[in-house]
């Protein structure tokens, strides 16, 4: 078991030091709906950009910001998204007063699909399942499931009380998602099959709204008014402490987290407009962890030596976002293979003997890398031609 110093206190609310926000992108026009594109390194995000005549799905770099590019959609929308878990599609709404439908975009093709059918009021605010194959979204303020490969659509929540925004937890157990029900507006949970109980997660008497899962499903991030305006808090699953993320006058809101699980983008008005920015917020997540076990992986190749490819075995204990990359001996990396999550249990992938630019590699010997938020582990494995 690993210990961490804890703090004494049960019940936390904090700030911990001055957040200092970068600008990502500030236009005359409002942005909004920052997301990290998956399997880029947290370089590439996304974010909905408002012209004052309609919203369209812009990508940029982390490191050049201002050469985005604007997706070339032809659906009138507000464009609420989610991409899949492996980063090659996106599900967005579109919007026509109270009409709305979800569409697919696939970037193999450059072309989009639309996989809801409603005629008055439709559906918004989609989330994507880790394991692809699910999209859950608002309809009515209640919460449907939609299967992507049959076209199907499950009620997950059908009542009395308005709940909208959901969010799907990385091991695809539990939604996430805001609703009244308590005579309140607070962030409540249930599980994806929708089975019961439903689970109250915020308890203050402030407005909390928009959950998004950490990619290690510790905490939740969400907007709460609980200081006054609008900012953006993260709460432990497990524990009761809540973390001021943001702190300044007007809207911090629609927060976002890296892959790697250290950075949160969100959307402000701190510079006069509404703006994207993120920030490294590492030092937030540093207390109140108990006993936080050491999780088994395993990785093994086969063969070794191997020519001309060898297969990469791994098995892992929890669902997890995984990077599993190839360094030669100066620890330089040489081959990207995987970087995204996975689910519980057995992978298999392969490695060709190929740089990032599909050039044969020397022989001689490389360190196969598994890293993960808990765990990293490394294997030595040898080219020989």
């Amino acid at each position: 078991m690993k210990k961490i110093l804890i703090l004494a206190f049960l019940f936390l609310i904090s700030v911990v030091g001055a957040l200092e926000p970068i600008k990502l992108i500030s236009t005359p026009d409002l942005e909004y709906h920052p997301q990290f594109r998956p399997n880029t390194n947290d370089s590439v995000f996304s974010y909905t950009r408002y012209d004052q005549i309609r919203s369209n799905i812009h990508l940029a770099s982390i490191n050049n910001p201002d050469n985005n590019i604007m997706l070339d959609i032809d659906v009138n929308g507000d464009f609420a998204f989610c991409w899949s878990p492996d980063g090659t599609k996106l599900v967005f709404d579109s919007r026509d007063d109270f009409q709305g439908n979800l569409w697919i975009y696939d970037f193999s093709d450059s072309t989009y699909f639309q996989v809801t059918n409603y005629t008055n009021v439709g559906a918004f605010q989609p989330s994507w399942s880790p394991d692809g194959t699910k999209i859950c979204f608002m309809y009515r303020m209640d919460l449907k499931i939609l299967d992507i490969e049959t076209g199907s659509i499950a009620v997950l929540l059908d009542d009395s009380y308005d709940n909208w925004h959901p969010s799907w937890s990385p091991d695809g157990s539990t939604i996430a998602f805001t609703s009244n029900r308590s005579g309140n507006i607070d962030i409540w949970m249930i599980n994806s099959d929708g089975s019961l109980p439903l689970r109250r997660f915020t308890t203050s008497n402030a407005y909390d709204d928009r959950p998004q899962w950490s990619p290690d499903g510790r905490y939740i991030a969400y907007e709460s008014e609980s200081t006054g305006d609008p900012e953006t808090w993260i709460k432990s699953v497990e524990g009761n402490d809540m973390r001021q993320i943001t702190d300044c006058p007007g809207y911090d809101s629609h927060a976002f987290w890296s892959y790697d699980g250290t950075k949160l983008a969100f959307t402000s008005e701190r510079a006069g407009t509404m703006d994207v920015f993120y920030a490294d917020i590492s030092e937030y997540l540093s207390v109140n962890e108990v006993n936080t076990p050491e999780h088994f992986f395993e990785l093994k190749n086969y063969p070794n030596p191997f020519n001309p490819d060898t297969k990469i075995y791994m098995n892992i204990d929890k669902n997890s976002y995984c990077n599993l990359d190839i360094y030669n001996i100066r620890n330089e990396k040489v081959k990207s293979i995987y970087d995204g999550h996975l689910s519980k249990g057995n992978h298999e992938f392969v490695w060709q003997g190929k740089d990032e630019f599909g050039k044969d590699v020397a022989s001689g010997t490389y360190i196969i890398s598994l890293k993960s938020p808990d765990t990293s582990i490394n294997k030595k494995c040898v080219l020989l031609k």
